[in-house]
């Protein structure tokens, strides 16, 4: 490049030369950057491709899907109490079975029989459920049967959750682990209750 404007015809207009000269010597400091701000261009432009965006994170979660039981198999008994254990503290005893009756067909009787895994699904807040906010407890399926039950083919199930609030109206419900998904309960309703202090003379 430099030896081509040495070359130029010296006929040509000195302003033309001098502005070629200028725009010569510019891309010739662009061009040539030092090593060090090379580098790190190189490195931010890496960075914005290791940055997770909302959707990667997203998909990192658990993809099993929930399906509600439309034809009202699962059968949920909630029954509201006071603790044994611990002073003023509501709990309820949620009990679960299969009505086999309501289940459309035989794969899905089967589906739900052969779960292994269980989850309640409890919220204080009006349409919690639907909106995702709800507490959640995980039971596996040895430790949700009862005794009574474990001869027979469509068993009983049971479980207590805690920590509730004294007074509070919570909607809650039942979901069976199958191969396809989550598969929910309706909601059932119930009213914690109000705890007195035990061990007190009235």
């Amino acid at each position: 490049m430099l030896s081509r404007f040495k070359l130029m015809d010296r006929r040509e207009a000195p302003t033309h030369l001098n502005r070629g000269r200028r725009f010569h010597r510019q891309s010739i400091v662009h061009s040539r950057q030092p090593p060090r701000v090379a580098a790190l261009a190189t490195l931010l432009i890496g960075c914005l491709f290791l940055v997770p965006t909302g959707g990667l994170v997203a998909e990192e979660k658990d993809t099993l899907s929930v399906e509600s039981d439309a034809y009202g198999a699962i059968v949920v008994e909630i029954d509201p109490r006071c603790s044994e254990v611990t002073l003023r503290s509501p709990e309820a005893k949620i009990r679960w079975t299969i009505d086999p009756t309501r289940v459309s067909r035989s794969v899905d009787l089967e589906n739900l029989v052969s779960s292994d895994e269980f989850r309640i699904d409890f919220s204080k807040f009006p349409g919690g459920l639907e909106a995702g906010r709800f507490d959640s407890i995980v039971v596996p399926r040895s430790l949700a049967l009862t005794d009574d039950s474990t001869e027979t083919l469509i068993p009983m199930f049971s479980a207590v959750t805690r920590d509730l609030r004294a007074g509070v109206f919570y909607r809650a419900r039942v979901l069976f682990k199958t191969r396809e998904g989550w598969v929910a309960s309706s909601p059932v309703g119930f009213m914690s209750s109000v705890c007195p202090v035990d061990g007190l003379e009235q």
